[in-house]
């Protein structure tokens, strides 16, 4: 993992990562063997959204983004594409991310709880 995502744990957090630093998917625990942290796959969840600048939250929502993307938590999938919004009083930006997971592979996921 490039960055820190320490920043995103909270106190008594209960969400087992990999040994990258990715959550496991489902926020799901199991009980496995440290070489099996150490070999799981990961996957990615893929999201896309027009954020309107102009929007205190969306600014918020997309700053989110590009912190956990700049920290490695998260990937990018494709350069943004900024557009004028139709009104010309602001900026759209078209973002297009994957939050990554470690899975539990079918045969562990027996142990998950």
């Amino acid at each position: 993992m490039n960055g820190s995502f320490l920043k995103y744990l909270t106190k008594g957090e209960e969400t087992q990562r990999t040994e990258d630093g990715f959550p496991l998917r489902n926020g799901r625990r199991a009980l496995l063997k440290r070489e099996e942290v150490e070999d799981l796959p990961v996957s990615f969840d893929a999201h896309c959204k027009v954020f309107d600048l102009s929007n205190p939250e969306h600014l918020a929502e997309y700053e989110a983004v590009l912190d956990k993307v700049a920290n490695g938590l998260w990937v990018r999938l494709a350069p943004d594409k900024e557009m004028e919004a139709q009104d010309k009083k602001g900026w759209l930006v078209l973002c297009r991310w994957a939050e990554v997971k470690g899975e539990i592979p079918l045969e562990l996921a027996q142990y998950a709880y």
